[in-house]
C-alpha cells in the first residue's frame, strides 16, 4: 500500500499522543506538520473559570482564529479550578447555560464531557431550567459530573442533568468531590421535577457515592436522586461501586429501584493488609440479583492491579442466582491512566484464573449468555478501539475451548450501554 506524505506524517504524530512537548516540537519543523500535531494536542480540551469569565469573549474567538479546532476537540473537561489561599475548600463555579450552549456548538465531535465543581447555573429560580437553555448534540460517550460536596450538591447534580437533557448518553457517571465542607443542612430536588428528564436516554447510570438514602420522612419525599432518576425513566441500567454490596444492603427496598434491570458491578479489591471492602456475611446479599436480567462484572483500572479473581470465582460468581441467564464481563479502560490499555487488558488475562471461572460458571445451568466488551474512558480514537475489542474477543476464545461455553460467548462492539443515535 502507498503511503502519501500526510499518511507517513500521521503515523508518525501518533506516537506521541500523548507527549504535548513531542507534539509542540514536530509542529515546528514544517507547516505540513502543523494539522496533525493540532489534531491530536487538541483533543483533550480544560477550561476553567476565566473561560467563562473575564475571558468569555476570547474563548469564542479562539474557534475563529483555529477553525479546525471544531471538528478536534472529542473530549472536554470544565472545571473551577483549585483551591487558593487559606481556603479549606475547592471553589464552585456557576455556569452561564447560554454561553455554555454557544460554546458547545462550537465542538461538534465531542464524545466526553467532565464537569468538575461546576453546576449549569440559571440567573433566575429553578424553573428557568425549564426554558430552553439545553443542549442539543447527536450523542455523548461519557458525562461524568463531580459537583462539590456542599449542601446543594443534589441541586448542581440536578440542573446539569436538566441541561443535557436532550443528548443521548452512554455513560451518565456521578461522584461526589469531598472538598471539606458540610452537606449536613442539604437542599433537596422535589421528586416530581425529576420528570423533566422523561425521555432522556442514557445507557448506564453509574450514581456511585451521590446516591443517598433518606435519613427522615421529609428527605424521603423529596429525593433521593438516583432513584428518581430511574423512576423518570431514564435507564434501566445501575453501575454500582464495591461490588454493589452498599446498594443491595441498604438501597434495595427504596422505591424507583424496581426500574433498574441489568446490574453493573464494580469489582473491587483491597490491597494485602487492609481490611476488605466487603464481609464475608455480606455476599448472600447477591440473592436479591435473582429478577435481574442481566448481572455483569466491571473491571476498573484500579481493579487490575490486585489480585481479584479469588473474589470473583469464590465470593461474587458463588453466591450469584443459580438462576441467572446472563453474566456479563466488561474491562474498563482509562485512556488519561499512564499505563497503555493494551498493557491493562494484559493484566486482566494474567489475573483473571480462567479454568477457575470456568469452574464457577458450571453451576449457572440456565446460563444463556456470556457477555464480554471493553469500554474505554475518554478518547483513544476508534481503531486503537476496535484493536483492543479485537484483542479481547481473541483472548477470550483462546481460554474458553468447551463447545457447550464457546456459543453462549458474545462480544459487545459497541458498549453494552450504547443508545441508538
Amino acid at each position: 500500500m502507498d503511503l502519501s506524505t500526510q499518511d507517513l506524517i500521521a503515523l508518525i504524530v501518533g506516537n506521541f499522543e500523548r507527549d504535548t512537548a513531542a507534539l509542540k516540537a514536530c509542529s515546528l519543523i514544517s507547516s505540513a506538520w502543523v494539522a496533525p500535531c493540532r489534531q491530536l494536542f487538541f483533543r483533550n480540551v480544560t477550561l476553567g473559570p476565566r473561560h467563562f469569565g473575564e475571558d468569555r469573549q476570547a474563548t469564542l474567538d479562539i474557534f475563529d482564529t483555529i477553525p479546525t479546532l471544531e471538528t478536534t476537540i472529542v473530549d472536554l473537561t470544565i472545571t473551577a479550578g483549585k483551591s487558593s489561599g487559606g481556603e479549606a475548600y475547592f471553589p464552585r463555579l456557576a455556569i452561564d447555560p447560554e454561553f455554555l450552549v454557544t460554546l458547545l456548538r462550537k465542538m461538534p465531535r465531542l464524545r466526553t464531557i467532565t464537569i468538575e465543581r461546576c453546576a449549569v447555573e440559571p440567573k433566575a429560580d429553578m424553573a428557568s431550567t425549564l426554558l430552553p437553555h439545553c443542549w442539543v448534540h447527536k450523542r455523548l460517550h461519557v458525562l461524568r459530573i463531580t459537583p462539590s460536596y456542599q449542601a446543594a450538591h443534589l441541586v448542581d447534580i440536578f440542573r446539569t442533568m436538566v441541561f443535557f437533557r436532550q443528548v443521548p448518553v452512554d455513560l451518565l457517571e456521578l461522584r461526589r468531590d469531598y472538598d471539606g465542607t458540610s452537606s449536613s443542612s442539604g437542599k433537596y430536588v422535589p421528586s416530581h421535577l425529576y420528570e423533566m428528564l422523561r425521555g432522556w436516554r442514557v445507557g448506564t447510570f453509574c450514581p456511585n457515592d451521590a446516591i443517598r438514602i433518606p435519613a427522615t420522612p421529609r428527605e424521603g419525599e423529596n429525593m433521593t436522586l438516583a432513584f428518581c432518576i430511574l423512576s423518570a425513566g431514564v435507564t434501566s441500567t445501575i453501575q454500582l461501586s464495591n461490588w454493589g454490596i452498599s446498594f443491595l444492603k441498604s438501597s434495595w427496598s427504596v422505591p424507583g429501584r424496581e426500574n433498574a434491570r441489568h446490574f453493573k458491578l464494580e469489582v473491587v479489591v483491597r490491597p494485602a493488609g487492609q481490611h476488605a471492602r466487603v464481609r464475608p456475611e455480606d455476599w448472600p446479599l447477591y440473592a436479591r440479583l435473582a429478577s435481574a436480567e442481566s448481572v455483569t462484572f466491571v473491571f476498573t483500572a484500579e481493579t487490575l492491579v490486585e489480585r481479584f479473581s479469588k473474589f470473583l470465582t469464590e465470593n461474587a460468581l458463588g453466591n450469584l442466582p443459580r438462576s441467572t441467564r446472563t453474566i456479563g464481563f466488561e474491562v474498563q479502560l482509562d485512556a488519561r491512566s499512564p499505563v497503555s490499555p493494551h498493557v491493562l487488558l494484559g493484566w486482566w488475562d494474567n489475573k483473571m484464573e480462567w479454568a477457575n471461572l470456568s469452574h464457577a460458571l458450571e453451576r449457572f445451568m440456565d446460563l444463556e449468555s456470556l457477555r464480554f466488551g471493553v469500554m474505554v474512558l475518554g478518547d483513544i480514537g476508534w481503531r486503537a478501539h476496535a484493536v483492543l475489542s479485537d484483542d479481547l474477543e481473541a483472548i477470550v476464545r483462546s481460554r474458553f475451548l468447551n463447545a457447550a461455553t464457546a456459543d453462549r460467548l458474545h462480544f459487545v462492539r459497541t458498549a453494552p450501554w450504547s443508545c441508538t443515535p
